[in-house]
């Protein structure tokens, strides 16, 4: 997640690189504060959307499956608490869910027509 104090420190090591490449004294192009949470907000944004993407697909697929066989993936050992966004991927679910599907036995492909 930015902050404006990290966007603002970013800006002026940003001004400061190119100050060193060129010789010239450059200014940074985000110097104040109220500019430095616009730009924080909108980098959040697109974070919290990936977020919110992953989130809503792990419940779709947990809504699809079972949470039987997403659990082993979505909470932590003990099963009470769900694990943070950061703790798992998509193709841990995913995998899961592949591995906990009920698969038809050969007597039951055989007979199909």
């Amino acid at each position: 997640m930015f902050d404006a104090a990290a966007v603002l420190k970013q800006s002026a090591k940003e001004a400061a690189a190119l100050a060193k490449q060129t010789g010239v004294d450059e200014k940074a192009q985000i110097d104040t504060r109220a500019d430095a949470q616009d730009e924080a907000d909108r980098r959040n944004y697109a974070i919290q959307a990936a977020i919110g993407a992953k989130e809503g697909a792990a419940e779709a697929i947990t809504n699809k499956v079972g949470s039987d066989i997403t659990d082993s993936v979505l909470r932590n050992a003990d099963g009470n608490d769900n694990k943070s966004v950061d703790e798992y991927t998509l193709y841990e679910v995913l995998q899961a869910a592949i591995q906990g599907a009920i698969r038809p036995t050969m007597t039951e492909i055989l007979s199909q027509k």
